[in-house]
């Protein structure tokens, strides 16, 4: 709640002999609240500084690709820290404007030529869509990362 709220509410309490203080009954938005909780749990199993360009990040698998990704063991995606594969490949692409204009232009081009396919092997247009940047202000920004990387796995798959 904000200030003002509060202070207009003192007002009104005060006019019916309720003592009410408005500085020590701040509270957070809730918003807020939820931005602080579901960072705590999204650090508590992935380490989104990875992502970092200053950051070194190469875990013993991450570099070689699983010989068969449907098969693999929780164990085994979570030592591969997905999240943070994913959110240094969006950092890596929007490094330079080159290599984020390449990407865009393998999405174009895929789609012209019908490059990309679904799991059943039928032909599918990849939306055209802007890599997302993480904001740690915005509670659901690392799911909407994910969830567009998710849509743009078929670029990744014809390379």
């Amino acid at each position: 709640m904000n200030r003002k709220f509060l202070e207009h509410l003192k007002i009104l309490l005060d006019e019916r002999d309720i003592p009410f203080n408005a500085k020590d009954r701040n509270m957070m938005c809730f918003l807020h609240v939820t931005t602080i909780c579901v960072t705590h749990v999204t650090d508590a199993f992935t380490d989104k500084m990875l992502a970092n360009d200053n950051a070194d990040f190469t875990p013993a698998d991450a570099a070689l690709p699983l010989t068969d990704p449907d098969r693999q063991t929780f164990e085994e995606a979570v030592a591969r820290d997905s999240i943070a594969l994913c959110c240094s490949t969006v950092c890596a692409i929007r490094a330079s404007g080159k290599q984020h204009d390449h990407f865009c232009q393998i999405i174009r081009d895929g789609n012209n030529k019908e490059w990309f396919e679904d799991e059943k092997g039928k032909t599918i247009q990849v939306p055209d869509l802007e890599l997302l940047c993480d904001v740690w202000t915005c509670w659901d920004s690392l799911y909407k990362i994910i969830n567009q990387f998710q849509q743009l796995q078929p670029v990744s798959e014809t390379s």
